[in-house]
C-alpha cells in the first residue's frame, strides 16, 4: 500500500541523486584536468618568461645616474 509506494518513491529519488552525483563527479574531474593542463602550460612557458626578465634587467641601464 502506501509504505510499498513510499519505498518506490524513495528508490528512485536515490536513484536519480546517484546518477546526479556521478554526472556531477563527471564534469569535475574533466574542468579539473582543463585546470591541470592550463597550469602546466604556464609552468612550461615560465622558463623562457624568467629569463626574458632577468635578460631585460641585465642589459637595463642603471636609473641613478
Amino acid at each position: 500500500g502506501a509504505y510499498n509506494a513510499l519505498m518506490e518513491d524513495f528508490n528512485n529519488y536515490q536513484v536519480k541523486t546517484d546518477r546526479k552525483i556521478i554526472e556531477l563527479e563527471k564534469q569535475i574531474e574533466i574542468k579539473n584536468n582543463k585546470v591541470n593542463k592550463s597550469i602546466e602550460q604556464i609552468h612550461k612557458g615560465l622558463p623562457g618568461k624568467i629569463r626574458g626578465v632577468i635578460g631585460h634587467i641585465e642589459f637595463a641601464r642603471p636609473l641613478d645616474k
